[in-house]
């Protein structure tokens, strides 16, 4: 999985867990879950995928499909873009010290902020365990 100019480039070759792992290396306090689709309403289903899916057996498939995951990007913008790109509903954490907590209410926040809030609270978790 490649990494250039805040863009994910995606290729059938790859599993969603490199997928993860790209996404994860950029910001480390936040992790995006993939979950399928219902095909008759659009709707997520409660499954959780298998992150050994190749991404050339999603739904929506385009080898030269590239996710932007910059800094300034919403967490709704992004979630948007895997529905449209790939047909996955993916959901994103914050982590808040050794738990994950799923992003409802700041969807607007932009990743670089969403991921700086949740450093900020790991850090003042660490530091209330000492």
């Amino acid at each position: 999985m490649e990494v250039e100019n805040e863009e994910i480039k995606l290729n059938e070759y790859h599993v969603l867990a490199e997928l993860q792992a790209a996404f994860t290396a950029r910001y480390p306090f936040l992790k995006i879950d993939f979950f399928e689709v219902d095909k008759m309403n659009g709707l997520p289903k409660p499954t959780q995928m298998d992150y050994n899916t190749k991404l050339n057996r999603l739904p929506v498939h385009d080898a030269s499909a590239r996710l932007d995951i910059s800094y300034n990007r919403t967490v709704a913008e992004l979630t948007s873009d895997f529905f449209t790109k790939m047909g996955v509903s993916v959901q994103v954490s914050r982590k808040s010290g050794k738990v994950w907590n799923l992003i409802s209410v700041t969807q607007s926040w932009t990743l670089k902020t969403q991921n700086s809030a949740a450093e900020f609270i790991s850090s003042l978790m660490k530091l209330s365990h000492i």
